[in-house]
């Protein structure tokens, strides 16, 4: 009984063989696929703006540079322009502001 079933396991699970045709992985396809230079630029300024709004200031600062800096013509950067300086001023803690933890002890 139990060889009988192992039969009908071996037999039922999926093969994971990749076809002799294919040389990139699946992944490699996908990511071939997804769109460059201008065309990405809507989805990379909606990151942006994605990212501000999780006030995670650095991935902002490092995607609206990048848009800002690789297509400065595009409208889209003059938006990444003004991201930066909301950022700049979001990011910045007041200057009133004390160190966490509150004053050191000696």
């Amino acid at each position: 009984m139990s060889r009988q079933i192992n039969d009908l396991r071996w037999k039922a699970e999926p093969k994971f063989v990749a076809p002799a045709s294919s040389s990139a992985s699946p992944v490699l396809k996908v990511a071939a696929s997804q769109p460059k230079g201008r065309e990405a630029l809507p989805r990379e300024l909606q990151h942006v703006r994605t990212y501000v709004e999780l006030e995670m200031w650095e991935l902002a600062r490092q995607r609206a540079t990048a848009i800002a800096a690789e297509f400065p013509d595009a409208p889209e950067a003059a938006e990444a322009r003004r991201l930066l300086a909301e950022i700049e001023a979001k990011a910045r803690p007041p200057a009133d502001a004390k160190a966490p933890g509150g004053p050191l002890r000696s």
